[in-house]
């Protein structure tokens, strides 16, 4: 029986020890995951508004809003430890990825003015490349709720609605 007790305690007490430390994390990971999900949505409404704003400029003939030249830039997102569990490494690899999406699609647009000389071609091009990467922000922001379990959230203030705008000038839906 002894020999038995010491068998079980060494196997049940590190199961138990990782069993707390693990309850004990979750709420960290949750915050984190959050957190980067508000820092997504606010990025995706501000693609909306410039976007909407460039909509502005171009109905006024300049007069009320700004044309847009470049896609804005992605605020600093964290990948911390805990996007990277089994079955959830894909988020981490979204948001990994998504500087250089962002980057990619500010080139896009610039290759219009810089190559092309076209500057409207070029704001068009900032336009729905802005309204395709804030897209992709807030599919990443929906997929972070999702998955670590938090509330979902709808970007509608009144009748404006962050992702139908954003899909109204968008190249193509999310992934």
């Amino acid at each position: 029986t002894i020999v038995t007790s010491a068998v079980v305690a060494s196997i049940v007490g590190p199961v138990v020890g990782e069993a707390l430390r693990l309850r004990r994390e979750r709420p960290l990971e949750r915050l984190d995951a959050l957190a980067t999900a508000v820092a997504l949505e606010g990025y995706a409404l501000n693609c909306a508004d410039k976007v909407a704003d460039h909509v502005t400029a171009v109905d006024s003939g300049g007069h009320a809003g700004s044309a847009l030249t470049k896609v804005p830039e992605l605020p600093d997102i964290k990948v911390v430890s805990a996007f990277l569990k089994l079955r959830r490494a894909h988020i981490a690899h979204q948001l990994a990825s998504l500087p250089q999406e962002v980057k990619q699609a500010d080139q896009a647009a610039d290759f219009w003015c810089e190559v092309v000389g076209d500057m409207d071609s070029a704001r068009n091009e900032a336009v729905t490349q802005t309204a395709s990467v804030g897209l992709r922000a807030l599919q990443l922001a929906q997929n972070l709720r999702e998955t670590f379990k938090l509330p979902p959230r709808k970007l509608v203030f009144g009748e404006y609605d962050v992702q139908e705008t954003l899909k109204r000038h968008g190249s193509n839906a999310p992934q």
